[in-house]
């Protein structure tokens, strides 16, 4: 079956090797390449259309879920799969629950890839079994594991839109306090600001 994909990472070796490596295991497949988040939404728009797209979790510009989401919002129905040399079990929870199809870890051998590539494109779904287990364990509970009981307290005002003034009142705490919760939730769910903060915890269930 022939595929046309686009692969975006921005470790230049990785890109070049895992490409050279799928064109040898399956000459009918075309691999545009892309070397970081924007570069790789310019070749959907200018060069497309592609049967998927493999997106570096890391990359400059792809913000995690969000690059998933921006990806789904421009190419509607266009397959994911997200890859990544060292991931927390929150962030794949986070892709997948955004609408990747597949999420590996960069080990994968390229014919296993491959085959994972045909699966995606064929409009199936695939996790490794141990990546499977892990977005379960998350998603029975382990993600509140994740929180003390004053840190779900401050997630839970932070979901109301009560600024750090307001949910140190309310808690009975100093304002300093509250942001060094912030801080650590932010630590643990690989957020950047507020607004990701409940993005990220809204994904995990935590809401």
């Amino acid at each position: 079956m022939s595929l046309r994909i686009l692969f975006a990472d921005d470790h230049a070796l990785v890109l070049d090797s895992i490409a050279a490596l799928l064109s040898i295991e399956d000459p009918d497949l075309e691999v545009a390449r892309a070397a970081d988040f924007d570069a790789a939404m310019i070749a959907l728009r200018d060069q497309g259309p592609f049967d998927l797209v493999i997106l570096d979790l890391n990359m400059p510009g792809m913000n995690g879920s969000n690059g998933i989401r921006e990806v789904h919002a421009r190419f509607e129905g266009l397959p994911i799969i997200v890859m990544s040399g060292s991931a927390k079990t929150a962030e794949i929870v986070a892709v997948m629950d955004a609408g990747a199809k597949s999420f590996l870890p960069k080990t994968m051998a390229s014919r296993v890839l491959l085959n994972v590539i045909r699966i995606v494109a064929a409009g199936e779904t695939f996790v490794p079994a141990e990546i499977a287990k892990q977005i379960q364990m998350h998603r029975d509970g382990a993600g509140f594991e994740l929180f003390t009981a004053r840190e779900l307290d401050v997630l839970g005002h932070l979901r109301n839109g009560d600024s750090n003034k307001e949910i140190a009142r309310q808690l009975d705490i100093q304002e300093t306090t509250v942001k060094r919760h912030m801080q650590t939730i932010a630590e643990k769910l690989s957020a950047r600001n507020r607004t990701e903060i409940i993005i990220r915890a809204f994904e995990m269930g935590l809401f």
